[in-house]
């Protein structure tokens, strides 16, 4: 978001957003936990706004400030499965996500949070980032194989290319990225940006 908001003009309270978080680990919410600790030290006010999972209790974390929004889980294990299924409510979630009066919104998935944000982002012209982290088309070649070009249309059609098109900037990993995204019709507003590590954890030590 420092790449949206000049730095003497950053808000009071912005809104992380991903199907799940931690403890649930993997590479985005590892991120996501990275870039709360940073902006927090800069003085504002951050939430994360997430799924509640059948695994993991959020509500009762250490952070009173994740945020879980409750959703219509299916069968199965896997938190990706569960965020394909939880977009039935988008105007419900979008009344209890304007409740917190955020002035930025940093999107991280595609998934069904996507919808209540844009909503949310135009109702009250909040600035939305929003980050694709994964290359969505080269996983799902390989997972459904026969079907792929099927999966991979509708994919864009209804995730990806909404959200890339409503937010106001979009990063992306790399340079690559920007290319394939080119070739889908984004131009506009899209800025290779690595993702961000947490440097105190590779410092050597007076002993090193």
């Amino acid at each position: 978001l420092d790449l949206f908001i000049k730095q003497n003009e950053v808000k009071e309270k912005i809104a992380i957003v991903s199907e799940n978080h931690l403890p649930f680990l993997n590479g985005v919410n590892i991120l996501s936990d990275l870039l709360k600790k940073e902006w927090e030290k800069k003085g504002i006010k951050v939430y994360v706004i997430t799924l509640k999972l059948k695994e993991h209790d959020y509500v009762h974390a250490d952070d009173s400030n994740i945020k879980t929004i409750k959703g219509i889980l299916p069968p199965g294990k896997t938190a990706k499965v569960q965020a394909l299924y939880t977009s039935f409510n988008t105007g419900g979630n979008a009344k209890i996500v304007r409740a917190m009066q955020l002035d930025s919104i940093h999107l991280q998935n595609e998934y069904s949070l996507s919808k209540v944000m844009m909503r949310v982002s135009k109702k009250d012209k909040i600035p939305m980032v929003y980050t694709n982290h994964t290359l969505w088309d080269v996983m799902f070649k390989t997972k459904f194989r026969g079907i792929s070009p099927i999966v991979i249309y509708l994919a864009n059609l209804i995730l990806f290319k909404p959200a890339a098109k409503f937010a106001h900037i979009m990063t992306v990993p790399t340079e690559k990225v920007v290319k394939v995204w080119a070739k889908k019709g984004k131009t506009k507003n899209i800025v290779a940006l690595p993702s961000a590590i947490d440097l105190d954890k590779y410092k050597l030590s007076e002993d090193d």
